[in-house]
């Protein structure tokens, strides 16, 4: 009989499914409950589906194979799909697995079990688990979302839709508005133009009639027409006028002027001019009105008034127009009706706008303006119009006007406004020719500093000469070639430049003159228009001091200019009054200046005890003429050549007294000068003691 051997039955060893043993939420067991209290309701051995709600996210699993035979060797891999992705190793001590914070969702737990040799079991255990999401997460939340978002969205559309809509309806009201007033503007201007054409014919008529009317051989009936025809001139003159005042009154530019006026006798006189036309038209004119009816009034507006108001009744009345003047309630009632075809309900508004021309007046002219201009006199004399049917039920319209008889104290205030005026203008102190209120300001400064402006732009030169002429001596030019040129045989405390000119710019010239050791010392200022950053960099990079905007402040300009030359007069007195030395880290705002002063510096210590030191060994030494040298330095240091030399060695000076290696005596003449005596003068004007007085005050430990 044939043995196996004892790894061929290891080899051989069965293995047996992975029964899980456990199940824990958030770290306890959970047993199995039939009411439904937990998510067990069987033995989880024998549970193939979990459900959980949203707040239960933490598991645990603990499972075992029931291989009796060597259970030691057992292995086990893991995975739990919907969250991992590769199969987790573990043995038998520790067989078990927690997840925690699961989302919601479906989760499947497979564990498979293996022996040393890494065979698996195919027959896999499987427990699913599905997390139901929140109310807030389920889909039935999820479609109320869905919904919701759809009804905003078409309740926004909705409104924009609306507001665009309404957008565009403004848009096209604003339009038509715009239309109108352009033709309205339009209408207004080309009467305006016609009135005022209109009236050189008109005086050419009147002048020539009036001569013929002065004749007597015309017959009685030629002087009848000759009358008719200046009745009608006076009409027409008046509608001339009438144009002019609407377009005085469309300006708000229209007075009242109030006066006691006879109002019969003045509607008697408008009547009397219409007449000779109602006669020819078979016109009857009937008039009710008081023999004498005084009103304090504006006697040229109520003139207009009553003059539009029958022109308009004789356009349209067929046989007959009716005027009844009366008072009532402190002011006049006026009442013009006629009996043509009347003005339909839906028109009597509208009439009184201006150009506007009813639908039934066919037969009848005009251009719309008389009763617009009715309406704007009365309403300045603060009554009111309207337009309504004949009283009798008749066909035609009736026009009513009510003007009021104005306050007393509104009268009152006028008048004493206008009294107020005159006085003032005539007690107003006549000032003097050549009398200047203004404080005149002595100048503060001895000298005048002198500065030079630079602009293509003639009105702009003019204009910075004016502003600065006051204040200092201008010297001006409109090119940038020509002031380089100016600048050779000048020596100006500052240029003032603009940087947009033809042939030499402001960058340009600020540029040359920084870079020129002969003017590199002058503060530049750009004056120009360009606001860029990039503008401003550039302009600063080539060495200009200050950067100012158009349109400018002319004190903004002049506090710029004085604070550039008081900063110049202060590097002055540092450089008269402290060590040369301590000038050496850059005080100057100028390289070449800088660079030049210390040359010079330079130089005059190493010669310090030659007797011959002067300006012309100070010239050849620095390859500079001697002008030049003086110039340099008195524009930067303030100091003649002489006085800085005299400056630099008793600085010097000073320096070997606190240094202690030499005696005073010593040092005077090791410094250049020619005496102790002298040495010892200079040096206390200096610094305000003497060298053996300055000696004693140091401190024994320095020496």
């Amino acid at each position: 009989m044939y043995v196996h051997p004892p790894h061929d039955i290891m080899g051989n060893l069965n293995l047996y499914p992975v029964i899980i043993t456990r199940f824990s939420l958030n770290g306890l067991p959970v047993s199995h409950a039939e009411d439904g209290s937990s998510p067990l309701s069987v033995p989880v051995e024998y549970t193939r589906k979990i459900t959980l709600s949203h707040r239960q996210t933490s598991v645990g699993f603990r499972f075992v194979s029931p291989t009796y035979l060597f259970p030691g060797d057992c292995r086990y891999r893991y995975r739990l799909d919907g969250l991992d992705d590769h199969w987790s190793m573990t043995d038998s001590r520790n067989a078990s697995v927690n997840y925690n914070n699961l989302r919601p969702g479906e989760y499947c737990f497979r564990v498979q079990v293996g022996n040393g040799d890494m065979q698996w079991n195919s027959d896999e255990t499987k427990l699913w688990i599905r997390i139901q999401p929140s109310f807030f997460r389920s889909k039935g939340a999820l479609a109320g979302y869905v919904v919701l978002t759809l009804i905003v969205i078409a309740v926004g559309l909705y409104y924009w839709m609306r507001r665009t809509e309404q957008q565009q309806r403004e848009k096209i009201e604003s339009v038509k508005r715009e239309n109108e007033r352009n033709l309205y503007e339009q209408r207004i201007s080309f009467f305006t133009n016609i009135t005022h054409e209109i009236r050189t014919p008109l005086s050419l008529i009147i002048g020539p009639l009036e001569q013929v009317m002065k004749s007597h051989r015309i017959s009685e009936e030629d002087g009848e027409y000759l009358a008719v025809i200046k009745q009608n001139y006076h009409r027409l003159h008046s509608l001339v006028n009438q144009l002019l005042d609407f377009r005085k009154i469309d300006s708000n530019k229209y007075k009242l002027r109030y006066d006691i006026c006879d109002v019969g006798r003045l509607v008697r006189e408008q009547l009397a001019m219409f007449g000779p036309t109602a006669q020819q038209r078979r016109i009857r004119l009937i008039e009710e009105i008081p023999d004498r009816l005084m009103q304090i009034t504006d006697r040229e507006a109520l003139t207009k008034i009553i003059s539009n108001l029958l022109s308009n009744a004789l356009r349209f009345a067929a046989e007959e127009i009716h005027i009844c003047i009366d008072r009532r309630d402190d002011g006049l009632v006026m009442e013009v009706w006629d009996d043509g075809p009347g003005i339909p309900a839906e028109e009597r508004e509208k009439v009184f706008e201006a150009f506007y021309q009813t639908r039934n007046n066919g037969f009848a002219s005009g251009v719309g303006i008389g009763l617009h201009l009715c309406r704007i006199f009365i309403r300045l004399m603060g009554g009111t119009i309207t337009a309504t049917e004949r009283p009798d039920g008749k066909s035609g319209a009736l026009l009513t006007a009510f003007i009021p008889e104005p306050a007393s104290e509104k009268m009152d205030i006028r008048v004493k406004t206008r009294l107020n005026t005159e006085t003032v203008g005539q007690s107003q102190p006549q000032k003097e020719p050549g009398t200047n209120l203004a404080i005149q300001r002595p100048s503060a400064m001895t000298v005048r500093h002198t500065v030079m402006v630079v602009d293509d732009d003639s009105n702009i030169l003019d204009f910075l000469v004016k502003v600065l002429g006051n204040d200092y001596f201008v010297i001006s030019t409109d090119s940038g070639g020509q002031a380089l040129n100016l600048l050779r045989n000048n020596d100006p405390d500052l240029v003032l430049s603009d940087i947009m000119m033809a042939d030499i710019d402001g960058i340009e010239l600020c540029r040359r003159i920084k870079n020129d050791i002969s003017t590199s010392h002058i503060p530049v200022i750009l004056l120009t228009a360009r606001t860029g950053v990039s503008s401003k960099i550039e302009g600063l990079e080539c060495g200009a001091d200050a950067y100012i905007e158009k349109p400018f402040s002319p004190d903004q300009l002049k506090a710029q200019i004085s604070s550039l030359l008081r900063t110049r007069d202060e590097i002055r007195r540092l450089y008269a009054g402290k060590f040369m030395t301590e000038f050496d880290t850059g005080s100057q705002q100028n390289r070449l200046d800088e660079e030049f002063i210390l040359k010079c510096r330079d130089v005059i210590i190493a010669h310090m005890r030659n007797p011959d030191l002067s300006v012309g060994l100070l010239a050849r030494e620095l390859a500079m003429g001697r002008t030049l040298i003086f110039r340099k330095l008195k524009a930067v240091t303030g100091l003649t050549p002489n006085d800085f030399m005299k400056l630099i060695r008793l600085n010097e000076a000073k320096r070997m007294i606190i240094e202690g290696r030499y005696r005073i005596t010593e040092i005077g003449f090791l410094t250049g000068f020619s005496s102790s005596s002298y040495f010892a003068k200079c040096f206390a004007k200096q610094f305000g003691v003497l060298p053996t007085e300055f000696l004693e005050k140091q401190d024994p430990g320095t020496q």
